[in-house]
């Protein structure tokens, strides 16, 4: 008790410029009273079993040059007096306890009880802190509109239960939280057994800061929105629940999301299933569906590859459940026959200053290694689009006109044949009598250019060895070539002539590239975009005038011509970027 008195008078005297005693000091400190932070601070000199800490030198030297009462203020709220990475406000104020072990405290036997229970401190703001609370996340309850169960890749908006759904489909729970005080680093887990769940993906969508008050203080409030994803197997059916967990460092809240998973090996104890899909039908799909090759037809490859998995689960064969049925049987039979033999369709379509639509189909890009002046070099063709067939009279008669039919763009004339005839007869069929720069021209009016030699081969054969742009082997109603027997020999024919249609009692076979694009062997001789300097480019792809068991007919052949000729069996197609 007298060392206690003999303490309080040692203050007393050694803050004398300052006529507030410490037990005022407790009144002006946030939970200063209620846990005991101006004894700890304040009111232990350095002869006390500690020294003075540096938070409550700050504290009694901004008190003790004020004036009238001493003031809890935003600059000692904000310092970090002992340099441990928290301010003094935070300190004070932590919400959870979490940084600090809060023990009960007295002054001693007859002296006033300063109320220093343990427990979490009152929620006191600070002034550093201006409307926000004290340290804490704000998790986001989630709700109904917040989850989203997909059928088929497809969001089913019809369903009553969000949180049941049967085992192949996906649930998606987007989920959100902010810190409630600036500076703090918010990180977003899974809790225990649901991290080691098969399929289960959390994923930060966007992390945002929020600037607040005077921005040269860097007063950043983050938030995070996230999704939760899952699509349960036939082994994860039954009751699951996954607890999420967010944090700013102190303060952990947890949420969990339950789900009921049925048609799986395990039975959830919910007794009201979710709504069934509609049913599966032939429009619900194209050919492409069912290409599992990708040789751009429904064919006897594709049927192997389906005859493999006949008889398996949905979780062994998923692909080929057509019907969603979890298993691969006669229904999914009828599904892939409906198909076979059907081409499929990959066509985009792009529209040309003229306002003419220019058919275009897709490359992928790729590798490829090559024979280039006696060494073997690696190409790398990046993906790209290509017109499906020829540039035909009507489109380029399309971009003369735009050029006002300025002379050096004007096709050149053979046997007495203008190009004006040409495109009053020949709508459909390749322009020839273009040079090189014609060309270029043309395909750089449609917002691309003329493809590369090697960009031409790929988007004929890929990285395969073909001989030609549809196989290895060629008949007289494959190509356009010399003698082919076509009802306009000797002459070209209209682009994408031999399509696998009976064509004027002539009946073709469906002869496109790897990519789906027609006329790369035959018909006409294709510009390239390679330029040498002796002012010659490469032509590929053969022409009505070759025979078509001649070298020249090949994928491998290329003849270089002066980029000035205009040849009456050499036209092009374009390439556009992507």
């Amino acid at each position: 008790m007298i060392r206690v008195l003999s303490l309080l008078i040692f203050l007393s005297i050694s803050s004398a410029s300052n006529t507030w005693a410490v037990g005022s000091y407790r009144f002006a400190v946030p939970n200063g009273d209620r846990f005991s932070c101006t004894l700890c601070h304040l009111a232990n000199p350095p002869t006390f079993p500690f020294d003075l800490n540096p938070f409550g030198a700050d504290v009694r030297v901004s008190f003790a040059s004020g004036s009238g009462a001493p003031q809890w203020n935003e600059e000692l709220a904000t310092k970090d007096s002992d340099k441990d990475g928290y301010t003094n406000g935070e300190e004070l104020q932590e919400a959870t306890g979490d940084l600090f072990a809060w023990e009960p405290r007295r002054t001693g036997g007859g002296e006033t009880d300063w109320d220093v229970s343990s427990g979490i401190p009152s929620r006191v703001r600070n002034p550093g802190d201006g409307t926000l609370s004290v340290p804490s996340v704000r998790f986001d309850p989630i709700r109904s509109d917040d989850i989203a169960i997909y059928v088929n890749g497809v969001l089913d908006e019809s369903r009553t239960r969000k949180d049941s759904l049967n085992v192949g489909e996906r649930i998606q729970v987007t989920i959100s939280g902010q810190a409630t005080v600036p500076n703090r680093d918010l990180s977003l887990r899974l809790l225990g057994e649901a991290a080691e769940v098969d399929g289960v993906q959390l994923n930060i969508l966007t992390r945002d800061n929020l600037l607040t008050g005077d921005v040269t203080r860097y007063l950043k409030i983050e938030s995070i929105t996230a999704s939760f994803t899952w699509t349960p197997t036939e082994q994860q059916g039954g009751d699951q629940s996954f607890g999420i967990e967010f944090s700013d460092g102190t303060s952990v809240p947890v949420q969990t999301v339950r789900i009921s998973v049925f048609g799986g090996i395990v039975q959830p104890s919910e007794t009201e299933p979710p709504i069934p899909p509609p049913p599966i039908v032939v429009s619900d799909f194209t050919a492409s569906s069912f290409d599992f090759d990708n040789s751009l037809v429904v064919d006897l490859s594709d049927f192997t590859l389906f005859a493999q998995s006949f008889g398996l689960s949905a979780s062994q064969a998923r692909r080929f459940d057509f019907d969603k049925s979890g298993r691969v049987d006669w229904s999914d039979f009828l599904f892939f026959t409906y198909f076979f033999s059907k081409r499929v369709n990959n066509d985009i379509y792009q529209r040309s200053p003229a306002r003419d639509q220019v058919t275009y189909v897709p490359v992928d890009g790729g590798r490829y290694v090559t024979e280039i002046d006696g060494l073997f070099q690696q190409i790398t063709i990046l993906a790209h689009n290509i017109t499906k067939t020829e540039i035909v009279n009507r489109q380029y008669n399309l971009f003369l006109t735009n050029k006002n039919n300025v002379l050096r763009l004007t096709p050149a004339p053979f046997n007495s044949e203008v190009f004006a005839t040409r495109v009053a007869n020949q709508l459909e069929h390749p322009v020839v009598g273009v040079s090189w720069e014609m060309a270029d021209e043309y395909c750089k009016w449609l917002g691309g250019r003329l493809p590369t030699a090697a960009e031409w081969n790929f988007a004929a054969r890929s990285t395969g060895l073909r001989r030609f742009s549809h196989g290895d082997q060629i008949e007289g109603n494959q190509a356009n070539a010399f003698n082919s027997g076509d009802p306009f020999e000797p002459g070209t024919t209209p682009v994408g002539y031999y399509n696998g249609r009976n064509q004027k009692g002539y009946q073709t076979q469906d002869t496109f590239s790897q990519y789906g694009a027609y006329d790369m062997t035959g018909n006409v001789w294709e510009w390239c975009a390679d330029v040498r300097e002796d002012n010659k480019a490469p032509i590929k792809g053969g022409s009505y005038l070759e025979d078509m068991n001649a070298f020249d007919f090949t994928l491998n052949a290329q003849q270089w011509v002066d980029i000035t000729e205009k040849r009456e069996n050499v036209g092009f197609r374009c390439l556009m970027e992507k």
